[in-house]
């Protein structure tokens, strides 16, 4: 794996952005994610802790990448979380439709993410996304919109999807949102890209540090880095500090694990 990745990490990058999915069990995270990945949904449940997924974009000659961290709320290391938490540059609520716990759980940690972020960093209006997901189920709804909409409020920086993964209900727009909040390109939905091979992905890197024709494609690519290694706390801490001088997302420095 170590292999692996040493020879994945030549993609250079020009801007980095941590993407922070946040929710109780069983929302639904992961089917969101997954579906933004490869549009893919899995009906078998599987407990997730912290999940890792790394996507490069090439688009219009520049190369993003996206880090996407994954957590539930039985994380046995809650300074691990809090620094996680600052090192968020958008972050992605989820909660179940049917399931009024799972909202109150969002309520905590929106007031959470906003204290955390106020305190410790200079610019703390992150792009923030609260979902309603199992759209599918709204016969047996338990939050209902009325209690949502104060959560949101006139804050520019915080919206609010309904969607279903399983159905794949508005989860194109609720990205399209997200990035646009980000000022990321819209290249980056899932729809709006082309999926292909990361030996690809580094060919049309090297032509765009080449100077070559690709700089000026109108065409979009995407790959999901396969080592699917986590951030260390060290690099995370790195992080932090780059983010409260103001240089936290601009090049991709190394910040995986140490290993």
């Amino acid at each position: 794996m170590a292999g692996s990745f040493a020879k994945h990490r030549e993609i250079a990058t020009d801007e980095y952005r941590r993407l922070l999915v946040l929710g109780s069990l069983q929302v639904g995270k992961s089917s969101i994610v997954t579906r933004f990945l490869d549009n893919h949904f899995n009906e078998r449940y599987t407990l997730t802790v912290e999940k890792s997924y790394r996507k490069y974009f090439i688009i219009r000659g520049t190369t993003y990448t996206l880090e996407i961290i994954e957590t539930s709320p039985i994380d046995p290391k809650p300074l691990r979380r809090r620094v996680s938490t600052l090192c968020g540059d958008i972050f992605l609520l989820v909660f179940s439709l049917d399931d009024h716990e799972s909202f109150d759980y969002v309520l905590q940690l929106k007031q959470q993410i906003t204290e955390l972020q106020s305190r410790y960093l200079e610019n703390a209006e992150v792009p923030l996304m609260i979902c309603g997901n199992k759209k599918d189920r709204d016969f047996c709804r338990k939050v209902q919109l009325h209690e949502i909409e104060p959560l949101v409020g006139v804050e520019n920086n915080c919206s609010y999807f309904e969607v279903s993964a399983k159905t794949n209900c508005l989860l194109n727009e609720m990205f399209q949102a997200l990035f646009s909040m980000a000022k990321l390109p819209k290249e980056m939905n899932f729809t709006l890209h082309r999926n292909v091979s990361f030996q690809f992905c580094e060919i049309l890197d090297k032509k765009s540090i080449m100077g070559k024709r690709v700089r000026k494609d109108g065409d979009a690519y995407g790959m999901v880095d396969p080592s699917g290694q986590s951030p260390s706390m060290r690099s995370d801490l790195m992080y932090v500090r780059e983010k409260a001088t103001g240089g936290g997302q601009s090049k991709d420095k190394e910040r995986r694990s140490d290993k």
